[in-house]
């Protein structure tokens, strides 16, 4: 009797275990496919992540102007609501220096560590901002208050609004 040794008869051929070409060649595609999305997933994140770090330091910036424009009024000098047109808005400087566009001032607090002190007040060089007022009517007893933060983000202007009322008494007596 014959016995025959699986494998080994002469119409069957041995398979070799392992990986064609074609098997390595579109793993690899698929490996560098995922790769590349998930580093354009990373990257657009990095960059949603600055956008939002800027913005959210420009909303702090407009809402302590904003704060000086309504305590402080008296250090602005403010257009004076006779003379203005309804519904217009008019630049409110500061009395020092008179510019219409103020740099931003660096936080009381700043960190006690150089490379982080650095990197805040590089932040806030990079931010400036405008008040204006407008009076909505002739007879209104309030003053709108607009406050305009300007800051370049990859080489783009960006501009942030907020605005608010006080009395129209703020203003009253600092007119230009």
């Amino acid at each position: 009797m014959l016995s025959t040794i699986r494998g080994t008869h002469p119409g069957s051929r041995k398979r070799n275990k392992g990986f064609t070409l074609i098997e390595v060649l579109t793993s690899f595609l698929v490996l560098s496919v995922a790769t590349s999305v998930f580093i354009g997933l990373y990257t657009a994140s990095l960059s949603l992540s600055k956008t939002s770090e800027l913005n959210q330091l420009a909303a702090l910036i407009a809402e302590e102007a904003l704060v000086d424009l309504q305590k402080s009024s008296h250090g602005f000098v403010w257009p004076n609501f006779s003379d203005v047109e309804q519904n217009t808005y008019e630049s409110v400087r500061p009395v020092k220096g008179g510019n219409a566009v103020n740099i931003a001032e660096y936080p009381s607090v700043m960190p006690n560590v150089e490379r982080s002190y650095q990197r805040v007040r590089t932040q806030y060089q990079n931010f400036s901002w405008e008040g204006f007022a407008r009076l909505p009517s002739l007879d209104a007893n309030y003053v709108e208050i607009l406050v305009v933060v300007h800051w370049l983000h990859d080489g783009r202007p960006q501009q942030y609004y907020l605005t608010s009322a006080v009395p129209r008494s703020v203003g009253e007596g600092f007119g230009s």
